[in-house]
């Protein structure tokens, strides 16, 4: 099945389950929760009981083991959308279940994470910007991390936070919804993945797809369901700020300027959008391209600030205007120190890939601590 038919069949499915939306209302006064999550129980009834029917009665004919997921939840063959209810209410609720309710932990099989890596390899190609989710998707898997705090020790690639209010809303996280549904059909073909893993393996998978250097990348995060355990807004970089800014945001996520220069290059991927952000336009001639084009193109152009008309934010444009930068990208010129970075990746690639890639996978572990095993070991304050 193609991922544009998978996207095609959520749709489709929103759309019937509005039929079924009075059938869920009266459907939800025969259980403990009445009145509740009617919309929602609408959407699990539809897909459940219409979409997902015939791939059920196949499976049952070929004696395998029905398998079906809902927000994360798989649900045993005789569960029913009120134990996904009570469920929910007990991991607010019941302290004492952390380890087995509030945080859901990801498979650590090799071969089942290698069939996710080539799942997830089929979402690439798109009708989406220049042909391709991967970048974007790369920014998925940077910003849940780029919430950490290396004080506190809250936020990082543990626990899939974005998926709840306020990161969900963050003006930074503006426009990854496209990555997060694209990968929703891969959760839900590999519940035993956590969110919390898929979204950092398919960030790793996007730079090697693109052409950057191997990242190191290890299984065995936790998804987290309990609010309480939310980062708060405003944490990640905004982008008409200058070199203090940058340091500060970088610096409270534990990275040094050399690490802050080289993840940052990740500009030369992808494009911004006037109707998500307010800037328009992409870093780099070749945007679906690993490379360090970024560093190249911003000391060898000429750059003059202009305005995205449509929306009045500044940015930098090059001489024919075919190229952006954003003032954030203007201040590593500025910044001494982080000036002396750029000048060495512009001329040394392969100095970059190694950088990168050992500043990407640090990125990706933001917030972890892991045994002797490799397992990761929940914060005690979490308890």
């Amino acid at each position: 099945m193609s991922q544009t038919f998978k996207l095609v069949q959520m749709q489709i499915t929103s759309l019937i389950s509005v039929l079924l939306v009075p059938f869920a209302f009266i459907q939800s006064f025969y259980s403990e929760f009445p009145g509740q999550n009617v919309w929602d129980r609408a959407y699990y009834l539809t897909d459940r009981y219409i979409v997902h029917t015939p791939k059920h009665i196949s499976q049952r004919l070929r004696a395998e083991k029905v398998r079906y997921v809902h927000n994360g939840f798989q649900f045993q063959q005789y569960q029913g959308y009120n134990s996904y209810l009570k469920f929910k209410r007990d991991c607010v609720s019941k302290r004492s279940l952390y380890h087995k309710r509030t945080f859901t932990k990801s498979t650590k099989d090799k071969k089942y994470i290698e069939r996710v890596k080539e799942a997830v390899k089929e979402v690439f190609p798109a009708d989406h910007d220049d042909g391709s989710l991967a970048p974007v998707i790369l920014r998925l898997a940077w910003h849940a991390c780029a919430t950490y705090n290396v004080e506190t020790k809250l936020g990082g690639s543990n626990g899939a936070t974005m998926r709840y209010i306020p990161e969900l809303t963050d003006e930074g996280n503006m426009g990854l919804e496209v990555a997060r549904a694209a990968l929703e059909p891969v959760k839900a073909e590999f519940p035993e993945v956590t969110y919390s893993d898929l979204w950092t393996l398919a960030g790793k998978v996007a730079i090697e797809h693109m052409g950057g250097p191997e990242i190191e990348w290890i299984p065995g995060r936790y998804d987290c369901m309990d609010l309480k355990y939310m980062p708060p807004a405003g944490l990640l970089p905004f982008a008409d700020k200058d070199a203090n800014h940058v340091r500060t945001t970088f610096t409270r996520m534990g990275m040094t300027d050399q690490e802050t220069v080289a993840l940052i290059g990740a500009h030369g991927l992808g494009r911004c959008h006037k109707h998500i952000s307010g800037w328009d336009g992409h870093w780099t001639q070749d945007p679906l391209r690993f490379s360090n084009e970024f560093y190249k193109a911003l000391v060898s152009e000429n750059w003059h600030q202009g305005t995205v008309p449509e929306t009045g934010r500044r940015q930098y444009y090059n001489d024919d205007e075919s190229l952006m930068m954003l003032n954030t990208d203007m201040e590593l010129l500025r910044d001494p120190s982080y000036k002396f970075f750029v000048m060495e990746y512009a001329k040394n690639e392969a100095r970059f890939f190694q950088d990168f890639a050992e500043a990407f996978a640090k990125l990706l572990e933001l917030g972890i601590r892991r045994d002797t095993k490799g397992d990761v070991v929940l914060r005690s304050t979490y308890m």
